[in-house]
């Protein structure tokens, strides 16, 4: 009987150690079917709401509509500004899932314009919010473009928190979450750009010329204008660059980044409605207004006036 037990022992342990080995072995191909890492936990991002109207009464989420709508306990519906969700069926699924899950049954603080006039109903009549989870303060736009499951729309009435956006944007694209895996969402460059007419892109290049005509700046990608990628800036969107200090004449041979609805206008065409559509990027890095959420963004600075020579002193000989 003892010797029984003494083998039973040896059996149980036995296959104890081979599920282990099994499982140590079987770790590395578990990762590479999920691209070759461990799944990672991204952090609830936090957002500075300083630029913003903080809205007195929380309100609850009754139902999300889709990733970006959702109806709050007052029978009013909510969308969340600022943001794209690229057409692609498993990025919208998975979008709204994942708004499903945080929001659902959940208090929502809500940041408004501070602009009643503008910046706070869309054309159906839906509240534009900014909004925080209560009671971890997890931003929601934070999290849906840290999850890769998002990008930034620049919207002129609503330009509040986007430097904040496009740090968070930035990270994704670097470690290819989301929507940043797949090659149909990605920044295309300049000479791609015909082929994405008529759809909200993000598009970068290096300029070829800038030339202006009746009032309406032009940006060049190529030697023919009539065909190659533009970008147009009206009068009002180079009053408000050069507020940032920003001289559109000056973007010739630089490599630049711009994100907006791609029309056809004499080929693939792109309106300037606001200086943050675009980044001017300098080894791959966006320059804009240094913020201090934005840290990693370099700064455009004023030019410092320059500084006259000291005036030499004269002595009189005693």
């Amino acid at each position: 009987m003892r010797y029984i037990k003494y083998v039973l022992a040896l059996v149980l342990l036995n296959g104890l150690f081979l599920a282990q080995v099994r499982a140590e072995t079987n770790a590395p191909i578990l990762q590479g079917l999920m691209g070759g890492q461990a799944p990672k936990t991204t952090p609830a991002p936090k957002g500075n709401f300083a630029e913003l109207k903080a809205e007195a009464v929380p309100v609850k989420v009754q139902k999300v509509i889709d990733p970006l709508t959702f109806l709050g306990d007052d029978g009013a519906l909510y969308e969340f500004v600022g943001l794209d969700i690229p057409p692609g069926d498993e990025i919208i699924e998975a979008a709204t899932k994942l708004m499903t899950e945080t929001l659902t049954g959940k208090e929502l603080r809500l940041f408004v314009s501070k602009d009643a006039e503008l910046g706070r109903l869309t054309r159906t009549g839906h509240k534009m919010v900014h909004a925080e989870v209560r009671p971890d303060d997890t931003w929601v736009q934070g999290k849906l473009l840290a999850e890769g499951l998002a990008r930034v729309r620049v919207i002129s009435s609503n330009p509040e928190m986007i430097r904040q956006m496009l740090v968070i944007e930035e990270q994704a694209r670097k470690e290819k979450k989301g929507l940043w895996a797949d090659a149909r969402f990605a920044v295309f460059s300049s000479d791609a750009a015909r082929s994405k007419i008529n759809s909200f892109q993000i598009v970068e290049g290096v300029v070829y010329s800038v030339n202006t005509h009746e009032n309406e700046l032009f940006v060049n990608f190529d030697t023919d204008w009539k065909k190659d990628f533009s970008i147009g800036i009206p009068t009002k969107t180079r009053r408000d660059l050069s507020k940032m200090f920003i001289n559109p004449m000056m973007l010739t041979h630089k490599k630049i980044r711009v994100r907006g609805w791609l029309e056809d206008r004499n080929g693939p065409f792109i309106t300037l409605d606001h200086p943050l559509q675009l980044e001017m990027l300098e080894g791959g890095t966006a320059l804009s207004l240094e913020t201090p959420e934005a840290p990693a963004l370099k700064t455009i600075r004023k030019p410092r006036k320059p500084t006259p020579p000291a005036k030499a002193s004269l002595k009189l000989n005693e």
